[in-house]
């Protein structure tokens, strides 16, 4: 009952917790907070026997290590790396924002410091 054509269940791990999780956190990298505060401390990297390439070829925006030179290169020049350098040069989301953002702050933007207008003002002018 069930097996279908191909004679196998599909989806047997459909509510399996653990299975979920090792898939979402397989890859997991480090934050942009945690990036920036790496990039701030920029301590020498130690060679570890336990890393690819001994810890030697790192890219400390993404936080990743690599087994030699070339494939660094290659990295440097991948999408990936590229979008993380963009979402790195934009200023880090601070809590001031978010009370803007919600409404709680004044009428002026957080950011630029334009005055944002109410529908109220808007309609008198």
């Amino acid at each position: 009952m069930g097996a279908g054509a191909g004679g196998r269940r599909k989806r047997a791990h459909k509510n399996d917790k653990h299975i979920k999780k090792k898939y979402r956190t397989k890859r997991r990298t480090k934050d942009l907070d945690e990036v920036l505060e790496d990039m701030q401390k920029s301590l020498p990297r130690r060679h570890t026997a336990d890393v690819p390439g001994s810890g030697q070829h790192y890219c400390l925006m993404c936080s990743r290590t690599f087994m030699d030179g070339k494939a660094v290169k290659s990295h440097r020049n991948s999408k990936p790396h590229k979008q993380r350098l963009r979402s790195l040069m934009e200023p880090a989301y601070t809590q001031r924002e978010a009370e803007c953002a919600a409404g709680k702050g004044s009428y002026y933007s957080c950011r630029q410091g334009e005055k944002h207008m109410t529908h109220t003002q808007t309609q008198s002018q």
